[in-house]
């Protein structure tokens, strides 16, 4: 139990702009299932449909260019989950393999709080894999930064 405890301090990636608001949500539990696929199918990730994600970063550009999120996901009903949720199309829920599990649900029956708490971690692709990418793309519209250069040097050495 006491290994599971760090899942709750897990500190929640912010909103983009002047205003900055954590990425926390407490959503309805009918927007996730759970799905049974093999472990190495899904190596720790879970899928999540592009319109919920739009919906939760808020729309705007950040939203459409984002990809995938890492998240932890409680829900007395449901568990502990923690992982990467990648967008899939052909679905309408947070879909969440066995694999992102770290606690089961409860066993009380009377639960301390009805629906999900999502929080998000951060969004990828991040702003530091996008800078890679400038400097490993030679068709990369935008010119790597002087830093991010000598970073990937400092990796190559």
């Amino acid at each position: 139990l006491a290994s599971r405890l760090e899942l709750f301090l897990s500190t929640a990636a912010c909103s983009k702009g002047k205003k900055k608001t954590p990425y926390m949500f407490h959503l309805p539990t009918n927007m996730f299932e759970k799905i049974d696929l093999p472990e190495n199918a899904t190596m720790g990730c879970g899928f999540i449909p592009s319109s919920i994600l739009q919906d939760l970063l808020g729309g705007g550009q950040f939203a459409k260019e984002t990809i995938g999120l890492r998240v932890r996901v409680v829900c007395p009903t449901l568990g502990i989950y923690k992982g990467n949720l990648v967008q899939r199309a052909g679905i309408t829920k947070i879909q969440l393999p066995g694999s992102m599990r770290k606690v089961s649900e409860s066993m009380a029956k009377k639960k301390a709080f009805e629906g999900v708490f999502l929080l998000i971690n951060e969004a990828y692709p991040s702003s530091s894999n996008k800078m890679m990418e400038r400097c490993i793309n030679p068709n990369s519209r935008k010119a790597p930064t002087k830093s991010s250069t000598a970073d990937l040097k400092e990796l190559g050495e």
